[in-house]
């Protein structure tokens, strides 16, 4: 199985790219059963399989960003978003 280990120059490790899906599919898996985003089970998931926590956190902030553009997105073509009314207040 050493085809599928791949180095990560940034975190400086080697990992099996099978166990990141993994991870990926069981955090997508929970984070939809439970209404919320993967954030917050991929950062101890990645700290247990080896990755410094600084490394872990950022990677749980990345997702956080990404589901904040999503969801805004989607709230903007729901016309829940008054993007004039909002730049008045401030």
């Amino acid at each position: 199985m050493d085809i599928f280990n791949i180095y990560l120059p940034v975190a400086g490790i080697e990992f099996n790219a099978l166990l990141l899906v993994l991870i990926g599919f069981c955090v997508g898996v929970l984070g939809g059963f439970f209404g919320v985003g993967g954030g917050w089970i991929v950062t101890p998931a990645l700290n247990i399989f080896g990755f410094q926590m600084a490394f872990a956190v950022g990677t749980g902030l990345a997702i956080f960003f990404g589901e904040s553009i999503g969801a805004t997105k989607k709230h903007h073509k729901m016309g829940n978003i008054d993007w004039k009314e909002r730049m008045k207040s401030k």
